[in-house]
């Protein structure tokens, strides 16, 4: 009877069989260990549809008041079970809803704590330690190897920065100081060359072979200013100002009338 009752109160709501089914379980299970006084409950509906887990746990929090332990259950490989758990707990998480988690997918169970811990950090439910890195998806401008150096520079700075320190690495002079808004440490790579900022202020012009010692280095001494109470994370001394795109790292006027690029006139034939 509490089924159909259930199923009533869900039809057309997507996968309401299921809700029902796994409600009217819940509250018979609940039931019988309240009739032996045993409170030491926690809830877990995990699913391997994100969708389903949404709304199960969401209509859970609102009808018990017991923990509720959030997760994506057979979600895949990593690369989709990722995307399919982030789907689900952070919603979750972003309404309130849940107390423990799991990310689990086929693969190391060190990604699914890596993927846990950054989930927490960017939903502000956990403090950051070690760097924060922001890095640019790339466009034409580029012209620098960014995805080797995003990745030897989050190699290097996550075993050698222990504090939170905003990192930004940047393609190009033309989004990178708006896209960096906000980072500790910034670079902004072009022509085969890097400008280095620390908290708005500009400190280094560097080859691109000298970006990853020079960011480390600034970084390194960034994070010893703060532990002796010389600066503060987050506060930056000054508004960064882009490097001109034509000028040092640029591509523009100055190599055309050089003679070092070929202007290109469309519709011209």
């Amino acid at each position: 009877k509490r089924m159909e009752e259930l199923g009533k109160y869900f039809a057309g709501h997507n996968s309401g069989h299921l809700l029902a089914i796994m409600i009217a379980k819940l509250e018979e299970y609940l039931d019988i260990f309240d009739a032996r006084d045993f409170h030491d409950v926690v809830i877990s509906a995990k699913s391997m549809d994100a969708r389903l887990c949404i709304d199960a746990y969401t209509e859970i929090s609102s009808r018990f008041e017991y923990p509720l332990h959030l997760g994506v259950t057979h979600a895949g490989t990593r690369e989709t079970g990722s995307i399919r758990s982030i789907a689900a707990l952070g919603t979750l998480l972003a309404n309130g809803i849940g107390d423990t988690l799991r990310i689990s997918y086929a693969a190391d169970p060190v990604y699914e704590v890596e993927d846990g811990v950054e989930l927490l950090c960017s939903l502000g439910m956990r403090e950051r330690t070690g760097i924060e890195l922001i890095a640019c998806p790339t466009c034409g401008r580029i012209q620098v190897d960014l995805f080797t150096l995003v990745e030897e520079v989050r190699k290097t700075l996550e075993t050698s920065v222990s504090m939170p320190i905003k990192v930004a690495v940047m393609g190009c002079v033309v989004n990178g100081p708006g896209e960096a808004e906000g980072a500790d440490v910034a670079v902004f790579a072009g022509d085969r060359r890097g400008i280095i900022y620390v908290q708005g202020e500009r400190v280094a012009n560097v080859p691109e072979e000298e970006i990853l010692d020079r960011l480390l280095a600034e970084c390194t001494a960034l994070e010893q200013r703060v532990l002796a109470g010389e600066a503060v994370l987050g506060q930056k001394n000054v508004e960064i100002v882009p490097p001109d795109p034509i000028g040092e790292l640029g591509s523009g006027a100055d190599k055309i009338a050089e003679g070092r690029v070929e202007q290109i006139t469309i519709g011209k034939t």
